[in-house]
């Protein structure tokens, strides 16, 4: 690159400069066998070897590093006027202070060792060519002083010149500076060439040429001024000013900094090219800085400034940190001609940013009280964009501008078009109201916004289909102009569709224009539809199109639930022998019986997935049933697949696998964050979690239910006991974003407040609601009125009733009335839209099948199968008759093919299964019946199903009376980690932390220690909790455990006979107690 070339100029000019002006002089050595303790003078001709004192052909040499040199020198030119003067001190002890109190002149200058040139005060220094700094030498120049050098300055690293007040430095020629520099104020360093700054320099004005800052260098000065055509470049270093004056250019590259800080009514930064690359940054601090031309890939931060500009370029992250209060103007920063890729607005900023001539923006970030206006005359394009804006922001057109949406999200309060202006919308999704004054919109593709108000205004539709998700509002004579090529005949491709709110163009025009050769009579068509009320008089309602048909009849029909504005040519007759699909078309008069009906459609059915979910844009928030892959809406999943709707908010307990599923959706990249318990079969789901490429919200699978169904009840949040004392619930801190290195964390879980209720510590849960909810049901009646099939119930009941559009897909649709009400399992209320799906693949996670009595031991195990198998035919000693246990994945999950005979009980899954079953015969598994590892199962006579929500209220309500689970670690006081290992795994809690605070007896099986033979039994866990005190009991291959929460310490009960009690004191990680009733390690007999 350009300044790169520009580094390697100025260190060969400097270079050279060294072999110029070399002439022959005379070398007179300063004696080594004088005391100049207090002062020696330099024209006393005894001082000199030779007796002669040196002029200006001879060159001075002050040698301290010869022996004969056992003192302090101090050197006082009352008259110096030589060729060079080399002043030279490299012993340790020895000091060398040269003292200029009169006008010198010298042709070179050089300082060597720890020696010392001081420039008294009121007087000037005339080097005509060249100084030279060796590492440790001082120039101190006083007050009012000035030293001028005329070619070549080198200062080594660790050399120093100091100035006093009003002091001033100038070099005319080029300068190497890797030293020191410090002038006080109103000091003054001037560098007429090229200057390279390698050390750190700190002025009130720096003036140069071209000047280079480099890696460690650092500049530090009120006013960086060039003196020309110069360019400034940082490269790996860091320079701070109140103003930068330069019409040139500003290089910063290479991890430099360059910080503006001027404080002043003065400071006024122009720069006329700023070029930033990636790895570097510039802060503004400055007011009135403008950059005239800027190229930024790196970040640019605006803080408390009142007014900034940044004109013809480009910058890639552009950060603002202002705050207007009291009589400060709010801040305005100018872009004019300039695209910014991220605008970041610093929480409590509020700051005006003024769009001139052409601007573009492709992302805002954490942005409340941002104003982006569009000033008069000028264009602000957001193609590609991702723009979010909190409260108290909003985006402004001035008259006469133009506002482009290109396949944009934007999430805002307000978007004011004033006069004469011009919006272009196309593929993109608004979040906000549109409030248009004397402009024009047009719609192009398919995109949507959330309310539009016309006043006086056009809004154009042109061959697309524009989704307004409030209220459509058109007032004081304005036009909608709907423009097509072919007239629409699909009430699902209407042009214009309002999903919540009412149509009211009564005081303004609706006009339809069509390219169409042909138009059938008595055709209805499709002009715009909403589920409340649409007030569009028909005498303002035209029709231009090449069709003899000249005067269409419009009228208000009903379909799907929808009232729809429509057309048809009859000639306006009213013949009764022209007869409607009656399900499909009401007439206007009919239509005034169904106001205020929630729903006008008999039926609720559609016709495909694709349909089902046309109205879902970037950024909504998806609630999907499911549990595993077990009754997952496989086919709407497919639908959201193809359409390609991304940053995605996803709700739902688990994440499917890599190729089904959710995952799919994963795969893509379509989801921008997961609020979910378990995912830990899916390895995309990791991969870009732990690379900062998706977010991720893990919250306990009970609580995860109880959310959402608190949502769809209306209960904003609720107190329970789990998650308390973890970092994943009550303390907070658990990372949900990471950094692309994997390891920063860019956004943590917030801490949750918390309060006591009889003595016991609970946390608050807020409930989650969704825009869409995605749910699997088995049959289904016209009315929406779902029934579910076994255990593919789980998660779908309660995000039904969440979602503020619910769609259900089933496998069986039948006419309302089919249903018996009291099988009904969800009532119709909650669904919006039902498909009959066309195949279901309905794919088994984990096959589990009874090979038969001898399965237990039929294969020869190895070692680890042994271990475990001891563990858990000791667990199975732990079922009493008539006991409801939940086993968690696993270990625990294989204790009941050890049930004592005898001992009934009945084995509880989280997914909604009370009364399991063993394992189905081959070829009598049902993908649509599983346990909460996935694996298929079978029920028993007296098993009963209900929905996860149902299924965690017992576990939180105390019914289950046992738990085992098993365990990563456990601490001495009944702390249990099991769910995650950061930075390395991510599985999610599932439903441990709901089991582990249901006040269940909880027993944790475990191998003794980790692969690498590390203690898995510790005094306190060194993994995020899932349960504080939560474990009762501990068994391993080696011995069992009871915690004795009083004392807060283990005792031991049961021992192994392949283990001492001091072997297993070496291998647990802390102390415990021994019982005085020590047993043998029980096993469990089938016989």
């Amino acid at each position: 690159m350009k300044y790169i070339i520009q580094f390697h100029s100025i260190i060969l000019i400097l270079i050279a400069t060294l072999f110029i002006a070399t002439s022959y002089a005379s070398d007179i050595s300063f004696k080594t066998n004088i005391n100049c303790i207090t002062g020696c003078s330099f024209s006393n001709a005894e001082n000199w070897v030779g007796g002669v004192v040196p002029s200006i052909d001879d060159n001075a040499i002050i040698d301290m590093s010869t022996s004969g040199f056992v003192t302090t020198l101090v050197l006082i030119t009352d008259a110096l006027n030589v060729n060079q003067l080399t002043v030279i001190q490299n012993n340790d002890g020895k000091t060398v202070q040269v003292a200029i109190s009169n006008y010198v002149n010298f042709v070179n200058l050089v300082i060597n060792g720890t020696a010392t040139v001081v420039v008294e005060s009121d007087q000037s220094v005339q080097i005509d060519n060249s100084l030279s700094l060796g590492a440790g030498s001082i120039i101190s120049i006083n007050s009012n002083s000035a030293v001028v050098v005329s070619n070549s300055t080198i200062a080594a690293a660790k050399s120093s010149i100091t100035l006093s007040i009003n002091a001033s430095f100038q070099g005319k020629g080029n300068a190497i500076l890797n030293g020191q520099i410090a002038a006080n104020s109103h000091g003054a360093l001037e560098f007429d060439g090229n200057v390279l700054v390698g050390g750190q320099i700190t002025s009130y004005l720096f003036l140069f040429g071209f000047a280079s800052v480099v890696y460690p260098g650092s500049l530090n000065c009120a006013n960086i001024m060039s003196l020309g055509a110069g360019n400034l470049t940082i490269s790996g270093a860091s320079v701070t000013a109140g103003l930068v004056a330069t019409p040139a250019s500003v290089y910063v590259v290479n991890g430099s900094t360059l910080n503006l800080i001027g404080d002043t009514p003065t400071s006024n930064t122009v720069i006329g090219t700023i070029h930033v690359d990636a790895t570097s940054s510039v802060y503004i601090l400055s007011d009135d800085t403008y950059f005239r031309n800027i190229e930024s890939y790196g970040n640019i931060t605006i803080d408390s400034v009142s007014a900034a500009g940044l004109t013809n370029g480009f910058v890639a992250y552009l950060k603002l940190v202002l705050l207007s209060s009291g009589s400060v103007l709010q801040p305005n920063i100018t872009l004019q001609n300039t695209n910014v890729g991220v605008v970041v607005c610093e929480a409590g900023s509020n700051v005006y940013l003024n769009c001139v001539d052409y601007c573009e923006i492709g992302e805002t970030q954490q942005s409340t009280f941002l104003q982006i206006v569009s000033s008069s005359g000028g264009i602000l394009n957001f193609t590609k964009s991702s723009i979010t804006l909190g409260p108290g922001s909003r985006i402004s057109a001035s008259s006469k501008s133009v506002i482009i949406f290109n396949s944009t999200y934007v999430n805002t309060n307000d978007i004011y078009i004033d006069t004469d202006s011009q919006v272009l919308i196309q593929d993109s999704n608004i979040g906000g109201r549109l409030l248009v004054n004397y402009s024009t919109i047009t719609v192009y593709g398919q995109s949507s916004v959330s309310y539009i108000e016309l006043n006086a205004s056009v809004l154009n539709v042109v061959q697309g289909i524009l989704t307004v998700v409030a209220d459509l509002l058109a007032f004081q004579g304005s036009t909608i102009n709907i423009i097509l090529q072919s007239l629409v005949i699909n009430p699902t491709n209407t042009p214009i569709r309002v999903t919540t709110g009412e149509i009211n163009v009564a005081q303004s025009n609706l006009v339809i224009q069509s390219s169409a050769k042909t138009i059938a009579p008595y055709t209805l068509y499709y002009v715009m539809a909403t589920p409340r009320n649409i007030d569009v008089p028909f005498t303002n309602c035209t029709f231009t199109g090449q069709s003899s048909f000249t005067d269409p009849y419009f009228s208000e029909s009903l379909y799907n639930g929808f009232i729809y504005l429509t057309f048809d040519f009859q000639s306006n007759s009213t013949d009764s022998s022209i007869e409607r699909d009656r399900e499909k078309c009401y007439q206007s008069d009919l239509l005034e019986l169904f106001i205020g009906v929630r729903s006008y459609s008999t039926s609720k059915v559609v016709s495909s997935a694709k349909e089902a979910i046309a109205d879902l844009k970037d950024g909504s928030k998806l609630l999907v049933g499911g549990f595993g892959l077990c009754g997952i809406p496989e086919n709407l999943i497919k639908a959201v697949q193809e359409k390609g709707t991304k940053n995605l908010t996803v709700v739902s307990n688990n994440a499917g696998v890599d190729d089904f599923g959710l995952g799919v959706l994963l795969k893509s990249k379509q989801i921008k964050r997961m609020i979910s318990s378990y995912v830990g079969e899916n390895a995309t789901f990791e991969s870009q979690y732990l690379k900062g490429e998706l977010e991720v919200e893990l919250t306990p699978q009970g609580n995860l239910a109880e959310r959402v169904r608190a949502g769809g009840a209306g209960i904003p949040a609720f107190y329970t006991q789990v998650g308390v004392g973890t970092i994943l619930v009550e303390q907070g801190g658990f990372p949900i974003k990471y950094a692309a290195d994997g390891k920063t964390v860019e956004i943590k879980s917030e801490p949750r407040e918390t309060r006591v209720f009889n003595g016991r510590t609970y946390v608050l849960e807020e409930a989650i609601k969704g825009d869409f909810a995605l749910v699997k049901a088995w049959k289904a009646d016209t009315r929406g009125n779902l029934v579910f099939r076994n255990t593919a119930r789980n998660f779908n009941p309660p995000m039904a009733t969440a979602g503020t559009i619910t769609i259900a897909e089933v496998e069986e649709v039948v006419e309302a009335g089919e249903l018996k009400p009291d099988e009904i399992h969800l009532s119709g209320i909650y669904v919006h839209r039902v498909i009959k799906g066309p195949s279901y693949e309905k794919r088994i996670e984990r096959l589990t099948l009874d090979q038969g009595q001898n399965q237990v031991g039929a294969k020869p195990k190895n070692e680890a199968a042994l271990k475990r198998e001891k563990i858990v035919r000791r667990a199975a000693l732990e079922f009493q008759d008539g006991m409801y246990c939940n086993l968690g994945i696993g270990m625990p999950t294989l204790a009941s093919n050890y049930i004592p005979k005898g001992i009934r009980i009945e084995l509880q899954s989280e997914n909604g299964l009370l009364g399991m079953g063993p394992f189905p015969k081959p070829g009598q598994q049902d993908p649509d019946l599983i346990n909460a590892g996935k694996e298929t199962v079978t029920t028993i006579p007296g098993s009963s199903i209900f929905s996860s929500a149902d299924s965690f209220a017992m576990i939180r309500g105390g019914h289950v009376d046992l738990t085992i689970l098993g365990g990563m670690q456990v601490s001495q006081v009944g702390d249990l980690a099991n769910w995650v290992i950061p930075g390395q795994m991510v599985k999610g809690p599932g439903g441990a932390m709901d089991l582990t605070a249901s006040g269940s007896r909880v027993v944790v099986t475990m191998e003794h220690n980790s692969k690498d033979g590390k203690p898995k039994i510790m005094q306190s866990c060194s993994l995020p909790l899932t349960g504080k005190g939560c474990v009762d009991r501990i068994i391993t291959e080696l011995a069992v455990f009871d915690v004795d929460k009083k004392n807060g310490q283990l005792v031991l009960i049961e021992i192994d006979d392949s283990v001492t009690v001091d072997k297993l004191k070496q291998l647990t990680g802390c102390p415990f107690t021994i019982s005085k009733d020590l047993k043998p390690l029980q096993q469990v007999n089938l016989d």
